[in-house]
């Protein structure tokens, strides 16, 4: 049977993601409901962090591009709270299903910050580019994950990747026309498809893992 701390970090791979996070505050609390308290409360700072960055990150980004930017943020708002609300019911208990939530809007909230912080930037360097065996991966990594649901598990699943495929589309023209006219636009827009795809994979694979480990 999970911790609800262990359930967070398979789920959404925290450990590796966000370092700092791999020992959470919030497991030292007396009570699962000190607990969820205080989850909540992480992911309002991750939020408050977002925020501010949304801020500074609109001077950057062309007048052109900005109903683009819009667009891909509120598709991301409903990717993560989709994807949040599977991740919760994967875990057993009902008390914890709160903090597992909690945490998991955190950790991507972190994740999305992060994205936002490099539109500041050049665009770098292309690198190598195969979304083909990227989308494989990730298809394939999904399909063994749907395999093992039922029920509303299953179907939670099912919208929170339609979603997350409507935000990973949206990103990828902001990001796209966020380098135009560069004669590279076009390539940016498939390492975009790439890096998030590559990112979701990841993610899925951590989920894939706790769930075979729930006895």
């Amino acid at each position: 049977m999970f911790t609800p701390l262990s359930v967070v970090l398979l789920l959404i791979g925290l450990a590796l993601i966000q370092p700092a996070h791999a020992t959470d505050p919030c497991v030292r609390r007396a009570t699962q409901a000190d607990m969820n308290v205080c989850a909540l409360q992480g992911f309002k700072e991750a939020d408050a962090e977002l925020n501010q960055t949304w801020v500074q990150v609109q001077p950057k980004v062309p007048r052109s591009a900005r109903p683009q930017l819009v667009a891909a943020q509120r598709r991301w708002i409903t990717f993560r709270d989709l994807h949040c609300d599977f991740a919760a019911s994967l875990v057993p208990s009902p008390a914890a299903k709160e903090q597992t939530y909690q945490q998991c809007r955190r950790a991507l909230t972190e994740e999305r910050t992060g994205r936002l912080r490099a539109y500041r930037d050049p665009g770098g360097d292309i690198g190598s580019i195969d979304v083909g065996t990227a989308d494989k991966a990730l298809n394939d990594t999904y399909r063994q994950l749907f395999s093992e649901q039922q029920g509303i598990p299953r179907e939670r699943l099912v919208k929170a990747e339609r979603a997350w495929i409507r935000y990973r589309d949206a990103v990828c023209s902001f990001e796209q026309t966020r380098w135009a006219p560069d004669s590279l636009s076009a390539d940016y827009y498939e390492r975009c498809q790439q890096e998030l795809t590559e990112e979701h994979t990841r993610t899925l694979t951590t989920l894939l893992q706790a769930d075979r480990q729930d006895p």
